[in-house]
């Protein structure tokens, strides 16, 4: 029951945060340090910080609290599976609708998309993952790392390649 708790608090927290972090860097006259973790922009790669930033406070306040994956499985790496996955979604399927079918977005379905990435995120967080070690502890920690200071650099300077140029 705890664990069911917490996927449905990490999917309303990370949406909510996410939806919001989407105006706020506006809202600060567009302060540089904000820009860290809100959108700047409505290229794919920000509202892929949209999911990371949420993604990752709630990881971080995982750690403080009682929770634990099923079947012993190491958490942070767990949590790293996850987040790649939910960042893998959002291109994927953004790409395939508006490239593929539309040639636009339609706020509906990039909400829609941004709700399935975060579901899947949690899914796959407490479903997958190595039995817990240290060092898929360790590898987690540094992937998340990696995935924020990621977050930060397209922030500035998206990839070069569809579906992040649009």
């Amino acid at each position: 029951m705890v664990l069911r708790f917490w996927v449905v608090l990490n999917v309303l927290v990370i949406v909510s945060l996410g939806s919001l972090l989407h105006f706020v860097y506006e809202w600060s006259d567009k302060s540089p340090a904000v820009a860290w973790f809100a959108a700047v922009n409505e290229s794919v790669a920000e509202h892929e910080k949209l999911l990371t930033i949420p993604f990752l406070l709630m990881t971080l306040i995982g750690t403080w609290l009682p929770v634990s994956v099923p079947g012993d499985r190491d958490y942070w790496f767990s949590r790293a599976l996850g987040l790649i996955c939910g960042l893998t979604f959002i291109p994927w399927w953004f790409y395939i609708y508006t490239q593929a079918r539309t040639q636009s977005s339609f706020l509906a379905v990039d909400l829609t998309l941004f709700l399935l990435a975060v579901i899947l995120s949690q899914v796959v967080s407490v479903t997958l993952g190595p039995l817990s070690h240290p060092f898929w502890t360790r590898m987690g920690q540094w992937i998340c790392i990696v995935l924020f200071g990621l977050t930060v650099v397209f922030s500035y300077r998206s990839p070069p390649v569809e579906p992040w140029v649009h």
